[in-house]
């Protein structure tokens, strides 16, 4: 007699463990069928897109780092949330600055072949926010050299 599951389980199904997995044992570098784009998130991704994130990373942390030196040379933080923590406590400002921002960024890689909406490729969000970044690091230069500037004219 041959027994019989009643209980099977979805092999391919999407899991948070299967997903840690992958990011710590990577196989899947393409899917298998051209109609799975829309299905499956890959265990590893090309390295344009490893740049990509990377940077935006790396701004976040020049974006701290410039706000605080903007702050102590007299600046005013408008955002009322980061405000509230950079007065509580700079460490809290920093670790909740970064880590939200990381955080934000690996769930964008993960989710990069899909579609925004079914429309936007979230790679061009991810690229969209890089060159936000950049545009506000500029912004922040600007803005140390002209208080600069004025403390020294």
């Amino acid at each position: 007699m041959v027994e019989r599951r009643t209980a099977v389980l979805e092999r391919r199904a999407q899991s948070l463990s299967s997903i840690i997995y992958g990011g710590l044992y990577p196989r899947r570098v393409y899917n298998r069928r051209p109609g799975d784009d829309q299905k499956f998130i890959v265990d590893w991704h090309d390295a344009g897109l490893f740049m990509v994130a990377m940077s935006i990373i790396l701004m976040s942390m020049m974006d701290a780092l410039f706000t605080l030196n903007l702050l102590s040379l007299g600046a005013e933080e408008i955002n009322y949330f980061m405000k509230v923590l950079i007065e509580s406590d700079v460490s809290l400002f920093l670790l909740v600055k970064l880590s939200t921002t990381a955080a934000g960024v690996i769930l964008l890689v993960a989710f990069a072949r899909f579609r925004l909406a079914g429309i936007l490729p979230v790679r061009r969000v991810l690229q969209t926010l890089c060159g936000a970044y950049a545009c506000l690091i500029i912004w922040e230069l600007y803005l140390l050299v002209a208080v600069a500037a004025d403390a020294f004219a």
